[in-house]
């Protein structure tokens, strides 16, 4: 079975925005599949720490009721590269502790507000005090 997108979308369309995505050590599983695949394709700027590297699915089986069984049963991987995240981990464009990584991407965003000159309800000088004060 191939998954796939609708190929029409209700609404406005999310297009030319940047995406970040933070990280921890914790990230596990599904969190680390949204950024592996939105780094791999650049759809998304990942921050923070390393994941924890859990791709693959595997299958549960409780033997006499005591010992947990995991068999693998299948491999998740990227069309463009045939790679996956497996006991590596998805490795963020800018690693920051976690603690600090929502921060690193709120600077960023003011950042590129004023790179791009992109109209919003605060003035230059509240965004530069913003950053300012972000990064003490």
């Amino acid at each position: 079975m191939v998954d796939s997108t609708q190929p029409k979308v209700s609404g406005q369309k999310y297009l030319h925005k940047k995406i970040y995505i933070l990280t921890s050590k914790k990230t596990f599983s599904a969190g680390e599949a949204v950024a592996y695949f939105l780094q791999q394709y650049k759809l998304a700027e990942v921050i923070g720490e390393k994941t924890g590297g859990a791709a693959n699915p595997v299958n549960h089986f409780m033997v006499q009721n005591q010992y947990l069984l995991l068999v693998p049963a299948g491999k998740i991987t990227a069309l463009n590269t045939q790679k996956n995240w497996e006991h590596i981990g998805v490795s963020p464009d800018q690693e920051v502790k976690s603690e600090d990584a929502l921060k690193t991407a709120h600077i960023k965003i003011l950042k590129n507000i004023i790179a791009s000159e992109t109209k919003t309800e605060l003035t230059l000088p509240e965004i530069k005090n913003l950053i300012y004060k972000l990064e003490q």
